[in-house]
């Protein structure tokens, strides 16, 4: 990024790719592809051991069941599906199919999952709706309905008693800045070729908050309202758009291991083994119980198995999207 005219550089790659190649650019073994309203999809095959997956999600499963911990899998939707097809661009994923297969093998091994996916899609939510043009995440929108699904899961099926009213989506404020940053896929091929730049909602309670932040469970570095959470100062419109991603900008004190204390409500202990959907929904499910820790395997790779012996959670959740990457499931 320090290189002098980069930027110049990757907007003039994508000016000749516009003209050479407006709807799709090769990369590697995979491709990114344009539709007519701007929507880009970066599409490719799946390289993925499921059995090894789920072997270990059984094992942490039985790790949770030792420590007196329920546990349940969290199943995000992910950019490519089976509402998007790509025949017309002569493209072979297997993305879908192995979503699929992997979501099917969870229930041999007893593992409940709440596909907030499927909720959406009942909803009538479509991809569009869920997923910004140029970034492979989801919606601050998407996020806060994540939560609330989540939420209104564990009460339903573990009896637990989250605050699902305080979630309600009357209850929040929504200010959207309009064309704000290019998102990590438009970034791979440049404004020019993306041609958009995606907007942001910014959502914040309308009621009281009182939370704490830190390392470990009572032991807090920061203390504040819900808008501790959020890092405003990319909404100018200022920022680097090589640099800069709106959807990080929620989860600003979240790192891995964190925990995050709500003082305003008693409920549930959560430990959340997390990827970076979870950066939009960890914030507003923290509105609705007592105690949410944070749990990164790309970030803290050993000692999974020994913080949850040595904490007293009341669930364990594994949320994921389609990343389909071993580390994420190499639990010790």
């Amino acid at each position: 990024n320090a290189l002098p005219g980069k930027t110049y550089i990757r907007e003039l790659y994508g000016a000749a790719n516009l003209v050479l190649s407006p709807d799709e650019i090769v990369d590697g073994t995979a491709v990114i592809v344009k539709d007519q309203d701007g929507f880009l999809n970066y599409i490719g095959t799946i390289s993925f051991d499921i059995i090894h997956a789920e072997t270990k999600l059984y094992e942490l499963k039985q790790v949770c069941e030792s420590a007196g911990t329920k546990f349940a899998y969290i199943s995000f939707p992910s950019k490519i599906n089976d509402q998007i097809t790509f025949d017309s661009y002569g493209i072979d994923t297997n993305q879908e199919q192995t979503r699929e297969a992997f979501l099917a093998r969870l229930d041999t091994y007893g593992i409940p999952v709440c596909n907030v996916r499927a909720l959406l899609e009942a909803d009538g939510y479509s991809v569009k709706d869920i997923f910004y043009k140029t970034d492979h995440h989801w919606k601050s929108t998407a996020g806060l309905y994540g939560a609330r699904a989540i939420a209104n899961y564990l009460n339903d099926t573990f009896g637990y008693s989250l605050r699902t009213d305080l979630l309600d989506e009357d209850l929040f404020t929504y200010t959207t800045f309009h064309d704000l940053w290019l998102g990590e896929t438009g970034r791979m091929c440049s404004k020019t070729w993306a041609g958009a730049l995606d907007d942001f909602t910014e959502i914040i309670p309308v009621y009281d908050t009182s939370l704490q932040v830190g390392a470990q469970w009572e032991e807090y570095d920061h203390s504040g309202n819900f808008s501790m959470l959020i890092d405003e100062s990319g909404y100018g419109g200022n920022q680097d758009l090589y640099t800069y991603s709106a959807h990080y900008s929620y989860g600003k004190v979240i790192s891995s291991p964190t925990w995050l204390h709500n003082n305003n409500v008693h409920g549930q202990k959560i430990l959340i083994i997390k990827d970076s959907f979870s950066m939009v929904v960890i914030p507003f499910l923290l509105l609705s119980t007592s105690d949410i820790a944070v749990w990164d395997m790309r970030i803290t790779k050993e000692g999974l198995y020994d913080y949850i012996a040595k904490n007293d959670f009341d669930i364990v959740l594994v949320a994921y999207t389609d990343f389909w990457r071993p580390d994420m499931y190499s639990f010790n």
